[in-house]
């Protein structure tokens, strides 16, 4: 094969290639639409069962306090069966502790009759012992007194021993026996108290059964004879009576509304006290909700990073690719290299397609990401509007208890039928509002980024503004704008980024990043005036809402819906690595 023969080749080429390509676009654009319309069914089936979730939590916290009532009724019969049981137990150990005791004090006084009676024998024994030592020194003689002595003296000291011992023993047995003679002195004691207690009680309950029976009495009496109010008579008994019923009836009354404002009291301080437990829960919620969001962003802008990155390092390796491409259109191509060429281009098409998939896995992950940030957020703005919505409805259900008037009545009535009502989930989301669009990344090739001349360094200032400062400047700019603002906001953000910007290739024959010059620092500024300027006329067509808190909580921040979620903040544009074939 020559020459002519090879270019020829290569134009056939690239006409079916061009045929297939924009088939492939239209198979593509159709695709895109089925997965934004998945995307959207997608997150209107996340919502309804994030809100069916919430209603079956709601549903099962009800039925958990019901059983807790339920549980603490029967701990309180179980704690009141447990005491009478207690206390039956208590009376039977006085009753057989009060038969223990007079039984030992019969023993002891047994005991001490009897070791009375031991000491009065061993006195007797003493008294015979010493008559007979005095018998036996008389008679005996000297010469026997000697050897009778020592067995005498053994024997003395035997005797000595002996009453040594007796002796303790008697005086431990006079310790013991004084010591039970306290006690018995004090149970006597504990029973004549229990006796005039006893006494007391019986002479109360006669004087109650007198009284009762006297009430009987007058009340029988009342029902026979009706008091006339105007025949009274001059006596003294009908005044004092009728002052004394007057009495009795304001007592009761006074009773009465002490108990209901003791009542109210309690109640009152277990309020406050779930409420203080309430504001813990709430504080410690605020403090997780704000780690989350620091960790949320560093993870988010750490996507971004890596992802700016991963494209940086893109450019540099098709620059390289379109250099060696270029170095090769200088060589002459020969029939023996056709087939490897071929072969090459093969490799180099899946080579294309793995990169392709690589690059829609990093998307998707950056796409995540953002959608867990803003999802994130939302949940916490959303938290918190309710909590503050919630503080509102107690606020007012108690300015309408403390001013009793048939309105506020009616108003509470109102709240009631409202709060007692289960709407349908389905009918209030707003289905009328458009959905943002998307950029397609896949249009913005490195084929149209090419023809067009421009310095690789006024690329790179023209996105320098996807960076962490301009990032959280906007988002805390658009926290105090409504929803249609920010969905504009959104728009105008994509056709600044979204600036012609392309690549000289012969101008740069080699890749550096320049320091920021005049040039890069006056189109961020532009980006900026752009910005600012559409915030202006955003923010006079609506004004700015502003949800009002108590002094204990904190103002949260507005976010953005679920519905632009699709939506990345920023584009990220997706460069093809497809390379020119040669001609």
């Amino acid at each position: 094969m020559t020459n002519e023969s090879t270019y020829e080749y290569a134009a056939e080429l690239n006409k079916t290639d061009g045929a297939k390509y924009d088939e492939d676009d239209d198979v593509d654009n159709l695709k895109k639409q089925i997965t934004n319309l998945a995307i959207v069914n997608e997150q209107y089936q996340q919502d309804l069962h994030s809100l069916q979730s919430k209603l079956n939590v709601e549903h099962k916290i009800q039925n958990e306090l019901q059983e807790s009532n339920e549980n603490l009724e029967q701990i309180v019969k179980k704690h009141q069966d447990v005491m009478k049981q207690k206390i039956h137990e208590i009376e039977e150990k006085h009753a057989a502790e009060k038969q223990d005791l007079f039984v030992r004090l019969s023993d002891l006084e047994s005991e001490s009759t009897k070791k009375t009676e031991t000491i009065e024998e061993l006195k007797l024994k003493l008294k015979k012992s010493y008559e007979k030592i005095e018998e036996l020194s008389v008679t005996e003689c000297e010469s026997t007194v000697v050897d009778d002595s020592s067995l005498l003296h053994q024997q003395m000291q035997n005797l000595i021993d002996q009453l040594s011992q007796k002796d303790a023993i008697c005086r431990e047995l006079e310790e013991y026996n004084k010591h039970s003679s306290n006690e018995i002195s004090e149970l006597r004691e504990i029973l004549d108290s229990t006796k005039i207690q006893l006494l007391e009680k019986n002479t109360l309950l006669e004087t109650i059964k007198d009284e009762f029976a006297e009430c009987k009495i007058e009340l029988e009496s009342i029902k026979n004879v009706p008091a006339n109010a105007n025949c009274k008579g001059n006596s003294l008994f009908a005044e004092v009576e009728d002052r004394r019923q007057k009495m009795l009836d304001n007592m009761t009354s006074m009773k009465t509304k002490y108990y209901e404002a003791k009542k109210i009291v309690d109640d009152k301080n277990r309020e406050i006290k779930s409420l203080k437990a309430e504001l813990a829960a709430v504080l410690r919620k605020f403090e997780d909700d704000t780690v989350e969001t620091l960790q949320q962003n560093i993870n988010l802008s750490d996507k971004y990073k890596n992802r700016i990155t991963e494209l940086e390092i893109k450019l540099k390796d098709k620059l390289k690719i379109i250099k060696n491409l270029e170095e090769q259109k200088m060589i002459p191509i020969n029939d023996e290299f056709s087939f490897f060429q071929s072969l090459v281009e093969t490799k180099k098409n899946e080579i294309e397609s793995l990169e392709k998939q690589l690059e829609n896995v990093s998307i998707n992950a950056v796409l995540e990401e953002e959608m867990k940030h803003k999802m994130g957020r939302q949940l916490r703005y959303w938290r918190c509007k309710a909590m503050s919505s919630e503080a509102q409805l107690v606020s007012i259900k108690m300015y309408l208890e403390s001013n009793s008037d048939p309105k506020n009545d009616e108003i509470q009535k109102i709240l009631k039928e409202s709060l007692s009502k289960n709407p349908k989930l389905e009918e209030t989301l707003d289905i009328t509002h458009k959905i943002p669009s998307v950029i397609n990344e896949s249009e913005y090739t490195l084929d149209k980024l090419l023809p067009k001349k421009l310095n690789l360094t006024q690329t790179i200032t023209d996105y320098s503004m996807i960076d962490n400062k301009n990032y959280n400047t906007d988002d805390n700019d658009n926290k105090n704008l409504p929803l249609e603002q920010t969905i504009v906001m959104n728009e105008t953000i994509e056709e600044t980024i979204l600036a012609p910007s392309t690549i000289n290739i012969q101008n740069c024959p080699s890749i550096f990043i320049k320091p920021s010059s005049p040039i890069s620092n006056q189109a961020n500024l532009q980006n900026k005036n752009t910005t600012s300027s559409i915030k202006t006329t955003t923010t006079t067509k609506q004004d700015k809402k502003i949800l009002r808190f108590s002094d204990d909580t904190i103002d949260p921040e507005p976010k953005i819906l679920k519905r632009q979620q699709s939506t990345p903040k920023y584009p990220i544009i997706f460069v093809s690595s497809k390379s020119k074939k040669p001609l």
